[in-house]
């Protein structure tokens, strides 16, 4: 009978070099990625997620025009007309409470995840939602994935985005 570690070292004796280089640059990622994913902190006992390395600011448009830019999200007019909406132009208990930006919802506990600061929230947003971004028509994109309810949304956010081009641009 082969031992766990004689049938492991097996499994890989007949991979190359660039094999076995490949395979642990794969697991590193992996380990990495699990890290970025557990990091939570307890308060008040709920779990509350902090992805965001840089300094905190106070939420305002410009600062999260910032960190959306920053974190490198796409169809950053279309993201940051989502916050508005969202949050009421921040003033939503969500946004508020949370510090969540996006409405994103954990499914699995039947509540709004809690960020630790709202910068958490927009590098959520890049982890939970954009990821499957592959490119086309964003709007399209998030009716696609069932981003909201009210089949409305994405013409709303549409409009929020036009007014936010328009103010931003006479600024």
């Amino acid at each position: 009978m082969i031992d766990s570690v004689q049938l492991s070292t097996t499994v890989y004796s007949g991979l190359s070099i660039e094999q076995l280089e490949k395979l642990i640059k794969l697991y590193e990622s992996y380990k990495q990625d699990k890290r970025e994913r557990s990091t939570l902190i307890e308060h008040n006992n709920q779990q509350v997620l902090s992805y965001y390395t840089g300094e905190s600011r106070e939420l305002t448009l410009a600062n999260l025009i910032d960190v959306i830019e920053e974190v490198g999200l796409n169809n950053q007019l279309f993201v940051l007309a989502q916050a508005v909406l969202e949050t009421g132009h921040f003033t939503s208990s969500v946004c508020k409470n949370y510090h969540n930006l996006f409405g994103l919802y954990d499914s699995k506990h039947k509540d709004y995840y809690r960020f630790a600061r709202w910068e958490d929230s927009v590098v959520g947003y890049r982890k939970f939602i954009q990821y499957r971004y592959k490119g086309g028509n964003y709007l399209q994109f998030l009716k696609r994935i069932g981003y909201a309810e009210d089949p409305r949304y994405t013409t709303t956010v549409a409009k929020i985005a036009t007014q936010l081009y328009k103010r931003l641009s006479t600024q």
